[in-house]
């Protein structure tokens, strides 16, 4: 006897008791997937195994999802194949005995491992008792000779990396509609992400509605002024944190120095435009459902922008605003899928605001955590810049305290990437809920839907490094 299985995440801790069992009882037992607790499309999996049925390469199939109706659904459509739905001992026999049934699908959710394996070996064991059964077995068959134009869907195309990524991508504008909030303090991979826009820009594909700081260091705001300038986008508007808001350090290697050393407008953190509204006026302008807004660094100007009210520039609160104008939250953080709250700076070192603006934002979150961009590197080819280029400075001085070795992380510049282009070849994500605890640390449950999703790397990481590279030199 051979039987094919398959789940999707919320069948995968009865699929592998299950295997267990039949192998156990020399039963030659295909695994179709999935083996994980990632969130899938349930129906790629309910069509492999009804594929190998249909085409008599299984004498039987089994699926699993939380409840059996999807995966049941779906089994049905296929040729030959009959399916069937079972919650307890009696419809395990019956369906064998009356309706010849083929495949078994079983509600994860609702059967522990025992109950589920004892359903099983029912199914598998009983025999079906044809005669005036058969008439009817007969009937389902003629149907499908009806409805079937082809004998079935027997080219199913191998599982995909695609298959979550399209289902939770949503519509992205070209060119992408990006408001930036940026720490700009201690990271150079800051310069580079902000390079990297602009070139985005200049290419067509991205359309910058605003520059804001979230670090109120006094030259965090000049650094960035200088490399809008450097880059022709002087224009940009630019706005650093107020009234006590942001977060600051002493230790940034470069941000005095590049202040220091190349042409910008802004003197000071104090000279640039309040950063809340400059988001607002960004949002306000906006059309609605357009606006990406990408934060690389703190949360003090999300906190603020959720948190203000109706002024001169709208009429609409921080939220009614975020509600009407984003699509999607792009945020930098996070080591997936539990973090410990050990490094994860972008939430630890303001925790307040960001804890509040990650369990109270209205609309999608998509985090891209510390295991991206802290394997991606990139930088050596920056030794190529001109010398009047402050983002080689910036590397210069962060970078050649160790040496000549430049590559760094690319934290900051894969958030750019994604946020520009999605997914693409490049990034798949991975839906869920974060429970986010008041120390920042948390734990991710694939199996809640919210409106949270995390990036999972899908293109070769030195792919994605050369990509980067190659944008911001070109």
């Amino acid at each position: 006897m051979t039987v094919y299985i398959a789940n999707d995440h919320g069948g995968y801790a009865l699929k592998k008791a299950i295997t267990v069992h039949l192998r156990s009882k020399k039963i030659k037992v295909v695994n179709e997937g999935s083996d994980s607790c990632d969130i899938v499309r349930y129906p790629y999996y309910a069509a492999k195994v009804s594929t190998a049925v249909a085409t008599k390469k299984a004498d039987f199939g089994i699926l699993i999802c939380n409840s059996g109706i999807g995966m049941s659904m779906v089994a049905n459509k296929f040729c030959g194949v009959r399916a069937a739905l079972v919650t307890d001992e009696e419809s395990a026999m019956l369906t064998r005995q009356h309706n010849d049934a083929n495949v078994i699908c079983l509600g994860g959710k609702h059967l522990d491992e025992a109950t589920a394996i004892k359903l099983v070996d029912i199914f598998l064991e009983t025999q079906f008792l044809g005669d005036r059964h058969s008439i009817s077995v007969g009937l389902i068959e003629k149907i499908e000779d009806c409805n079937f134009s082809d004998s079935m869907w027997n080219e199913y195309d191998a599982e995909k990396s695609g298959f979550r990524e399209d289902f939770y991508a949503l519509p992205r504008p070209n060119p992408a509609n990006i408001l930036l909030d940026t720490d700009m303090m201690t990271d150079c991979d800051d310069t580079a992400a902000l390079a990297l826009l602009i070139k985005l820009e200049k290419m067509g594909k991205a359309n910058i509605l605003g520059v804001t700081v979230s670090g109120s260091y006094p030259m965090s705001a000049p650094v960035v002024d200088s490399i809008n300038t450097y880059y022709g986008r002087g224009d940009i508007p630019l706005g650093a944190p107020k009234n006590g808001t942001g977060y600051r350090r002493e230790d940034s290697c470069f941000l005095d120095k590049v202040a220091a050393e190349f042409p910008h407008k802004t003197a000071t953190n104090d000279e640039a435009e309040d950063a809340v509204s400059v988001m607002r006026k960004a949002l306000a302008e906006a059309r609605d459902e357009s606006v990406t807004l990408v934060t690389i660094g703190y949360m003090s100007n999300v906190k603020t922008l959720m948190q203000s009210g109706a002024d001169d520039i709208s009429p609409l609160s921080g939220m009614e605003l975020i509600q009407r104008k984003v699509r999607e939250w792009v945020c930098m953080g996070g080591n997936f899928p539990k973090d410990t709250a050990a490094d994860n700076v972008n939430f630890t070192r303001d925790p307040i605001p960001a804890v509040y603006a990650i369990r109270n934002f209205p609309k999608r979150i998509t985090f891209a955590g510390r295991e991206i961009g802290h394997n991606i590197f990139v930088g050596n080819d920056f030794h190529n810049m001109p010398d009047d280029n402050p983002v080689k400075r910036a590397y210069e001085l962060h970078r050649g305290r160790w040496g000549d070795n430049w590559d760094h992380h690319t934290a900051d510049p894969c958030t750019v990437l994604y946020a520009v282009f999605g997914l693409d070849e490049l990034f798949e994500v991975q839906s869920g809920t974060m429970t986010l605890n008041d120390d920042c640390s948390f734990d991710w449950d694939p199996t809640k839907p919210s409106n949270m999703a995390y990036l999972l790397q899908k293109a070769d990481r030195t792919k994605t490094a050369k990509f980067i590279n190659d944008l911001i030199m070109q």
